[in-house]
This record gives structure tokens, C-alpha cells and sequence, in this order.
């Protein structure tokens, strides 16, 4: 199974660019498109780049970046109790984004796992740092929801692979023995590492390369 896949790619001011990269997405033949974050920090900019590269035939799977959920605009601009803005953001992460990726025939993998041939893909966030008790209180969200995504469908999949914004726990990779591949972004230094036995394929975007990666699994 061939998977191409890019993230981090920080719209408007990366517009020509992408466009580039969409088009030899598209005229891929790659099975899966995987997008672990777009990181932008508007609804319309995540839309318009989605919609660019709506025309790939195959498999379309989104999770969220810390900019899609718009958490520097949350915390800047609220005033309000620790409850409030947790809530405001939840509600941004469980409702409106999962509604705006779906129009897009996008699958937004944190909501449920997906399966094709032999191979399960799940999804997550998580946090690189977690220093407030909201980012606490939402990353142990995101652990407990993956784990449980894991659990759903190991028995019916050969492999799992990860699809997260950030590398999540090593803990909970390592737990789970069929996580053969990790598709993350953040940090802008497109790569693949193997590191005991599981693949770990960095995909955000590099100005330089202008190349989505691409996967054989």
C-alpha cells in the first residue's frame, strides 16, 4: 500500500507552493493521503487547502494540528475561567473541525480508525509540552481515545499505523505491538528514523524540497 502524505503547511503565506505540491498529489497514485495538521489558524485557510487537494482519488485522512484548533487564538483572546476555554476549545476539536473536514471527504481520523486491506489507521494530537492543566486535561483525552481506537480494531489489521501532529507517548507505541508506522509533523525536518523496529516518518512541509513523502507499507 502506497501513502502520500504532507503536513504543517502554514496557508496563506506557503499559497504558491502548495499549490505546486497539490498538483503532484493528486496525479499521484499513491492509495492513502494522509494530512497530520495543516496548521492554520483559520477554518477557511484549513478548507481551502483541503479543497485543493479534494481531487485525489484515493483515501483522504485528516487529524488536527495545535494551529487547526486555533489555540494560540483561544488563549489570547479569552478571558474567562480555565472551564470555559477548555470547553471552547473542545468544542472546536469534537464538533465544528470534524463537521468542516467532513464536507471535504476528508476522514477525520480522531473521531474513529480506519481500515484498508490488512492495515488499521488511527489518530491523535497530543501535546509536545504539557504545562497547563488544560493541555493536561486534553492530552489524556487524546491518549485514552487513541488507546481505545487501537484496541477497536487490532483484532481485524495485520499493522497499525499512527497518524499524529505530534509524536505521541512512546509508551503507548511501544505498548501496542501491531504500531508499525508513525506519520507525524511539527518539527520541519522531513525524514524517516527506524527506531526499534517501528518506522517514524516525519511529513511536514520543507520550502526547499517541494515534495510531499511517500510510503510503502
Amino acid at each position: 500500500m502506497k501513502i502520500i502524505a504532507i503536513s504543517d503547511l502554514h496557508w496563506p503565506e506557503n499559497k504558491e507552493k502548495i499549490g505546486y505540491l497539490a498538483k503532484k498529489i493528486n496525479s499521484s497514485n499513491a492509495d492513502v493521503l494522509a494530512i497530520p495538521g495543516t496548521d492554520c489558524d483559520s477554518t477557511k485557510w484549513i478548507t481551502e487547502i483541503l479543497g485543493l487537494l479534494n481531487p485525489f482519488k484515493g483515501d483522504k485522512l485528516y487529524t488536527p494540528g495545535n494551529h487547526d484548533l486555533l489555540l494560540n487564538r483561544i488563549n489570547c483572546t479569552k478571558e474567562a475561567g480555565e472551564d470555559i476555554i477548555y470547553n471552547e476549545f473542545f468544542k472546536r476539536f469534537s464538533v465544528d473541525l470534524k463537521e468542516s473536514i467532513e464536507k471535504l471527504n476528508f476522514q477525520y481520523l480522531i473521531n474513529k480508525p480506519f481500515i484498508k486491506e490488512n492495515v488499521g489507521f488511527v489518530g491523535t494530537i497530543d501535546f509536545e509540552n504539557k504545562t497547563t492543566p488544560r493541555e493536561i486535561r486534553f492530552s489524556n483525552f487524546c491518549q485514552k481515545k487513541l488507546e481505545e481506537q487501537i484496541e477497536s480494531i487490532t483484532p481485524y489489521v495485520d499493522r497499525i499505523t499512527l497518524i499524529s501532529h505530534f509524536i505521541p507517548p512512546m509508551d503507548i507505541i511501544k505498548k501496542y505491538g501491531k504500531i508499525k508506522d508513525v506519520i507525524y509533523g511539527h518539527i520541519h525536518n522531513n525524514g524517516k528514523i527506524k527506531v526499534d523496529g517501528i518506522n517514524y516518518y516525519n511529513v511536514a512541509f520543507n520550502s526547499n524540497k517541494l515534495e510531499p513523502s511517500i510510503m510503502e507499507i
